[in-house]
């Protein structure tokens, strides 16, 4: 289950919601411009912005990502984190090795539990990851969206306007990072 806490002024409300996992092992993302203004709280004005954004959720998109068109940016999706990846190289072994990880600044972000564990998975395999989210989808070879319910989600088409771009859903990086989220997941999972 999903359960989310809004907090208002002058009262708590407490939403129930069945939690969905992804139906697909890759995904389709819209990039819409907007941005959250405190993207650090799940604040109620953020909870009704987001509410008429979802609507542009139809299969086969999975998310909606908020960018700029006038700063040529992107920031997360509507209840994810986005990452982008970026060929740096050619031949080295391990092949996630030939990538690195393009993100948001992390305060332009709220961060996410398993972008959190994205991070760290970086740190600890010695990925590069650069906080340059400039909107530069001709040198894109993969991205994808993480959250408590897609964990990392490959994607493989993004929406823009009438465009459409295809990326790597296979990207090797990408694949490296779900395996990698996905195991942690177990070797910290305690059987209730």
């Amino acid at each position: 289950s999903k359960i989310t806490v809004l907090v208002g002024q002058d009262r708590v409300r407490v939403q129930f919601a069945t939690l969905h996992g992804p139906t697909s092992r890759h995904c389709w993302v819209r990039l819409i411009d907007g941005h959250r203004e405190h993207p650090e709280a799940k604040d109620l004005r953020w909870v009704h912005e987001r509410e008429a954004l979802e609507r542009l959720i139809a299969p086969p998109v999975n998310e909606v990502v908020l960018m700029s068109w006038h700063d040529r940016r992107f920031y997360e999706g509507l209840s994810s984190n986005f990452f982008a990846v970026r060929r740096v190289g050619t031949g080295r072994d391990p092949a996630f090795r030939n990538f690195e990880l393009v993100s948001a600044p992390l305060d332009s972000v709220l961060l996410g539990t398993i972008m959190k564990l994205v991070l760290r998975i970086c740190e600890r395999d010695g990925i590069a990851v650069a906080y340059e989210p400039w909107l530069e989808l001709e040198q894109w070879s993969g991205a994808f969206v993480t959250s408590t319910s897609r964990l990392v989600l490959p994607v493989e088409r993004i929406v823009h306007g009438e465009h459409e771009q295809r990326v790597d859903g296979d990207n090797p990086l990408v694949d490296h990072l779900r395996q990698s989220v996905e195991l942690m997941m177990v070797e910290q999972s305690v059987e209730v």
